[in-house]
């Protein structure tokens, strides 16, 4: 009986460390990996400078930190997208807004299924 106790207890911890270790850090980025992701992407499809990389980092930094804190709401995604607005050139925002506009369309195509007509924009569509 005390083997047997003994033998559970083992398989449980062994189990319980096993499964924690594993959804410890599964696809969560940091706020710096995040960051990097949307501001390379953004220099890849927008063919950013190094200047305006630079400034639109520490604009997606600053967003990325507010959705770390749960303070990610539509005034402050309007005041974001303002103010990377403010790096780009007339070219680049109106690519940018193509792909903004792509982005919500796939996301509500994918969550809400192909017959969906949601022309929601509170989506954090910054990417």
């Amino acid at each position: 009986m005390k083997k047997t106790a003994i033998l559970l207890l083992m398989f449980v911890v062994t189990l319980g460390t096993t499964t924690f270790a594993q959804n410890e850090r599964k696809g969560k980025k940091t706020v710096e990996e995040r960051t990097e992701m949307v501001v390379k992407r953004l220099t890849e499809k927008l063919t950013l400078t190094a200047d305006q990389a630079k400034n639109i980092r520490e604009v997606v930094l600053n967003r990325e930190k507010m959705r770390e804190a749960g303070q990610l709401n539509k005034d402050n995604r309007t005041k974001i997208i303002g103010q990377i607005n403010k790096y780009l050139t007339k070219e680049q925002q109106d690519k940018w807004e193509q792909l903004r506009k792509e982005a919500r369309e796939h996301r509500n195509h994918k969550h809400h299924g192909s017959d969906s007509k949601a022309t929601d924009d509170t989506g954090d569509d910054v990417y």
